[in-house]
């Protein structure tokens, strides 16, 4: 909110005041119009809007030059970590990519134990694969807090990341339904840049506000499923 009212003051509100003090004090030299106020207060009022305004901009411009650093050093902490990168490779085992995820597949796989048909690396390896998908959209959800606060710089984020995350929420619609089929605020934040981001024109990235045409166009099953997050 802060920084919606500080863009408003800085591109909008003081540019105007300035501009109507000096048009005052213009006016009454380029032609005869009575001017009921003193001149010597409208010079004093647009001293006093410029300089204000002069504040709020340089404010405004280290904020978001903060921003775009603070971005660029996530970006660059993310692609260097090596925890992030084994969860790339361990979400592969069970959930390979450009591939729908199934709720119950997933739910299995986080729960997954030594049986008759499965041994206890195989089992582990469905549980990692589970814990890693369910790390990479709790990433994913708290950039996107981050984004929607305006702590990160949404554009810089879209021009490199957003394939990426789209095509993660895309191959995680449903699993995202089915969690918040018990929670409606699960993954909310992911949800609402997903819908910012994707691309309308594009086919393979529907709003995920269309459910049902989601369920029957790629799934063809009921996603009323009960989630435990």
């Amino acid at each position: 909110m802060f920084r919606v009212l500080l863009r408003l003051i800085t591109q909008g509100l003081f540019p105007i005041l300035t501009l109507l003090c000096l048009a005052g004090l213009i006016l009454p030299l380029v032609a005869p119009v009575p001017i009921a106020v003193d001149p010597r207060i409208l010079a004093t009022l647009a001293a006093f809007f410029f300089t204000v305004f002069s504040y709020f901009h340089r404010s405004w411009e280290a904020e978001r030059q903060s921003c775009q650093q603070h971005t660029q050093k996530m970006l660059f902490d993310t692609r260097l970590s090596s925890e992030f990168r084994a969860n790339l490779e361990a979400r592969k085992h069970c959930f390979p990519e450009d591939r729908p995820v199934e709720p119950d597949h997933y739910f299995a796989c986080l729960t997954a134990k030594r049986n008759e048909d499965l041994t206890d690396k195989a089992a582990r390896q469905r549980r990692q694969s589970a814990e890693a998908l369910r790390s990479l959209l709790n990433y994913y959800e708290f950039l996107s807090l981050a984004v929607l606060r305006g702590d990160l710089d949404d554009d810089m984020l879209r021009n490199t990341i957003r394939g990426i995350m789209c095509n993660l929420v895309r191959d995680c619609h449903a699993l995202l339904i089915a969690h918040q089929a018990r929670n409606p605020r699960a993954y909310q934040h992911l949800i609402a840049l997903y819908e910012r981001w994707r691309d309308v024109d594009y086919p393979g990235f529907p709003s995920l506000h269309s459910r049902r045409e989601w369920q029957a166009r790629l799934f063809g099953m009921d996603l009323r499923v009960s989630v435990s997050r």
